[in-house]
């Protein structure tokens, strides 16, 4: 067990070398850029498609209107002259609930258009974005690059003196080590914590763990499942 803590420390070692990579501004911007635009660029493609639709019912209610305007032109431009009373005021009632319609798809048209515009205005605002997380990832990659080259010899370095520490440990212990830390566990070993808990989520161990660990010099937390080794 004492080989696969030095296993851990030499890890984290390299962990902390990485961070001084994935840890950087140059990192988080590159990384913030490239999330930016992918959702702009998405945001664009459903931008696109909701633009489609208002122009469909756009065109339906358009449609409907002109052929309202077209009737109402119709019964305006019918001679009264030689009609009786009754017949004008007929002629007057069927304009009545045609205008009132008219007037209904008037609004939702004017509805339709601002909404359209918000899109149009939200597309350009996309496009803005892109354009400005490019500039922001060109100013950054160049850098990360630069410091990814730096600090490659002492990745490779403590990634070799990884490879040569593991050859100390048992291989079914590497095998759990590197399952728990695929699951997120991490730091993987742990010491015992006022002889009685987990010293890493503080959780008390039942006798059984705690019997385990005298006899066999680890046991896995019933909590955060990282191993528990003694002093």
């Amino acid at each position: 067990m004492k080989e696969l803590l030095k296993y851990q420390e030499l890890d984290i070692e390299l962990k902390k070398i990485e961070k001084k990579v994935n840890g950087s501004e140059f990192f988080k911007n590159v990384n913030k850029s490239k999330e930016i635009a992918k959702k702009s660029q998405i945001r664009m493609i459903e931008i696109n498609e909701e633009a489609k639709k208002i122009i469909e019912d756009i065109n339906k209610i358009a449609g409907v209107k002109n052929k309202g305007l077209d009737l109402v032109q119709k019964y305006v431009n019918t001679n009264v002259d030689n009609m009786q009373e009754k017949d004008v005021l007929e002629i007057a009632n069927k304009i009545k609930p045609i205008r009132k319609n008219l007037e209904e798809l008037i609004s939702r048209l004017n509805i339709l258009e601002n909404k359209m515009a918000r899109l149009l205005e939200e597309f350009d605002n996309m496009k803005k974005q892109i354009i400005n997380s490019k500039k922001v990832y060109d100013e950054n990659k160049g850098k990360l690059d630069s410091l990814k080259e730096e600090v490659e010899p002492e990745i490779e370095k403590a990634k070799q003196k990884l490879q040569n520490q593991e050859k100390n440990v048992n291989p079914d212990l590497i095998l759990k080590y590197r399952n728990l830390k695929r699951e997120g566990v991490f730091p993987v070993l742990v010491s015992l914590n006022e002889g009685k808990s987990c010293g890493y989520c503080r959780v008390e161990q039942s006798m059984h763990k705690l019997e385990k660990l005298k006899l066999t010099g680890f046991t896995e937390c019933e909590q955060c499942h990282r191993i528990i080794i003694s002093d």
